[in-house]
């Protein structure tokens, strides 16, 4: 791995995600979109080569509710999302991130939390736009 940074090991991202699904519910949010290098990591085990988070758009964007771990991410990707985040879902992506969420959140999501001081602003308005029924809040 570049730099030396390594992918935690199951056990550590399981409890994570554990942490992180308690920390929705006191929030009350339904849903988590999840678009910080250092925070797929964490969660996930999913870790960029240096360079490429400037140019993979959102290669490997985390979505989390009570009971699905998916990891969004195009066919440049899927297999290192597959090896280096086991217990998540990986999920192909061809459309733009509005879309990609709404497809996996469908009508589930009333509250849907998001990285407010990541996610560009023209793409959180497009998530907003692609889920009219779902509110949209800062979750950092």
């Amino acid at each position: 791995m570049p730099g030396g940074l390594r992918s935690p090991s199951p056990q550590a991202t399981a409890g994570r995600l554990s942490a992180l699904r308690a920390a929705m519910r006191e929030a009350t949010l339904d849903a988590v979109v999840v678009n910080r290098t250092a925070a797929k990591r964490h969660l996930a085990g999913f870790v960029l080569q240096a360079g490429e988070e400037a140019t993979s758009g959102y290669a490997g964007t985390l979505v989390v509710t009570s009971d699905l771990a998916i990891l969004l991410a195009d066919s440049r990707y899927a297999e290192q999302a597959t090896t280096q985040s086991p217990g998540w879902e990986i999920r192909l992506t061809r459309d733009p991130i509005a879309a990609e969420v709404a497809a996996v959140l469908g009508r589930r999501a009333v509250r849907c939390g998001a990285e407010a001081r990541v996610l560009s602003h023209a793409d959180w308005m497009a998530i907003a736009a692609a889920m009219p029924a779902t509110e949209l809040v800062p979750f950092d």
